[in-house]
């Protein structure tokens, strides 16, 4: 993992699950690409947080507890 990624998800046993993009506007923040799931799946997720919010730590935490969530998923 590089650039934005490259601190997110290192504390969370996920690092290298994921490949993913980022991506962010005025009030939007968006992740997308693939997340190797605990079963070994690959699965493909977009997220797109637009909010006035989206911009901030809280808009950051939307989109990782998702990738958790697919990550974790049974």
């Amino acid at each position: 993992m590089d650039g934005t990624l490259r601190k997110r998800f290192n504390e969370d046993g996920l690092e290298g699950k994921m490949h993913l993009k980022t991506g962010s506007l005025r009030d939007v923040r968006s992740v997308a690409g693939y997340v190797q799931d605990r079963a070994g799946r690959r699965v493909v997720v977009v997220c797109l947080h637009n909010s006035s919010r989206a911009d901030t730590a809280a808009g950051q935490s939307v989109q990782d507890a998702v990738l958790q969530w697919v990550y974790e998923r049974p």
